[in-house]
């Protein structure tokens, strides 16, 4: 008895045929966006525009610009707080105001009591 393979349901020549078909396809396909990008290119070339930013370079806007390194600006505007708070400085000499550290107000403050005996 012999054993014989199905022929009416697959053609093994049509798998080729798409095989084929669809390597072309894909061969047009890439030929086609190739030409399409030349030809925006040389569009793009011809037409009188200015730079692309991208393609010019770090270029400075103009004032007020963004905070480059937001990070190191809080930490910097902190440790200039924080020296204001720890040292002796002059707001206004001729009116007797003057800024002095937390620790020696808090110890001013007990000295003359909670009640701001002011001098």
């Amino acid at each position: 008895m012999t054993h014989h393979h199905e022929t009416t349901d697959f053609e093994p020549r049509y798998a080729v045929y798409f095989g084929v078909g669809l390597s072309i396809a894909v061969i047009l396909v890439c030929l086609g966006l190739w030409i399409m990008f030349d030809f925006l290119v040389e569009q793009e070339q011809a037409a009188d525009l200015p730079p692309s930013l991208v393609r010019a370079g770090r270029i400075v806007p103009p004032e007020p610009r963004l905070q480059v390194a937001p990070e190191e600006d809080n930490y910097r505007k902190a440790d200039l707080e924080a020296a204001a708070l720890e040292r002796y400085e002059w707001i206004d000499r001729d009116g007797g105001r003057a800024r002095i550290p937390i620790d020696r107000a808090m110890e001013i403050l007990i000295e003359r009591g909670a009640e701001g005996n002011r001098p």
